[in-house]
């Protein structure tokens, strides 16, 4: 491996791990990395026990069922959906959906002239992380946020196709969510029986 990590291996892996360890420090730095280690294993000890016990609260949840169809959503981009959003029929449009997270853009508006600027950043700084976490998988996946991504990505730049791809995860959510339908890679959803 050499004294030169590679940048595309994580720090805390394995590899990342064994490569801290050959480290030559003095013993006041290595210390406190040993010291820094230890937090984050019992960090994921702690991730882990919280994922453990949603998925003993959600396993079975229909809801939860059908977000994860979604190409890109996953267990806990779903469950931080449903928290968040609550009961979806609440909204009657999916831009109000995409206006309660935060995900429209600001506007200043006068006379005739309309200026748009960045997002509003409304609501659960949360769920737009999880949202932007599901969009970078789900534009790598064919569907309808790639789509979008792909047609946005060398007008207007990586960020902010991936904040218009979280919005489309975000809508599409709130669709399946309303109509009760799980996604389907057609754009045609099918309906499931909700219990």
């Amino acid at each position: 491996m050499g004294s030169e990590m590679c940048i595309r291996d994580s720090l805390f892996g394995r590899r990342g791990r064994a490569w801290l360890a050959a480290l030559e420090l003095d013993p006041h730095a290595r210390a406190l990395i040993e010291l820094l280690l230890v937090s984050i294993e019992e960090a994921d000890a702690h991730v882990a026990a919280l994922t453990l016990r949603l998925h003993e609260l959600l396993d079975g949840d229909d809801e939860l069922r059908l977000l994860q169809t979604i190409p890109g959503v996953g267990f806990l981009t779903a469950a931080t959906l449903i928290a968040e959003l609550g009961d979806a029929h609440r909204f009657r449009t999916a831009g109000q959906v995409s206006a309660y997270f935060g995900l429209v853009p600001r506007v200043r508006a006068s006379a005739d002239v309309a200026h748009y600027g960045r997002i509003t950043r409304a609501g659960s700084p949360h769920a737009r992380r999880a949202l932007v976490e599901a969009a970078h998988v789900a534009v790598r996946l064919p569907g309808p946020v790639r789509d979008r991504y792909a047609s946005l990505v060398r007008r207007r730049g990586k960020k902010v196709a991936l904040v218009a791809a979280a919005r489309v995860l975000l809508e599409l959510s709130w669709t399946l969510l309303s109509r009760g339908e799980v996604f389907r890679a057609d754009g045609m959803g099918e309906p499931v029986q909700m219990r």
